[in-house]
């Protein structure tokens, strides 16, 4: 079946399904802040730190990484 449907028609379907998601749900990324941190040295220690930063500033904070996941200090 996925072969009979091209490939530009399942574009635009997932395309029309992400745009009524954002309109049902308020345009939820508009309402968040991301800060990515890169680079080759000391990315855990700067993302906890800025974690630990916005937190007692009274942020609810996120941190996603391959080493571990945190939402609001609870892993």
């Amino acid at each position: 079946m996925k072969k009979l449907i091209p490939q530009k028609l399942k574009n635009y379907y997932h395309l029309l399904w992400a745009v009524i998601a954002n309109f049902w749900y308020g345009f939820p990324s508009k309402k968040i802040k991301v800060i990515g941190v890169t680079g080759t040295n000391g990315k855990t220690t700067t993302v906890q730190m800025i974690a630990r930063i916005l937190e007692e500033a009274g942020f609810r904070v996120a941190v996603a990484s391959t080493i571990n996941f945190k939402l609001n200090g609870k892993e």
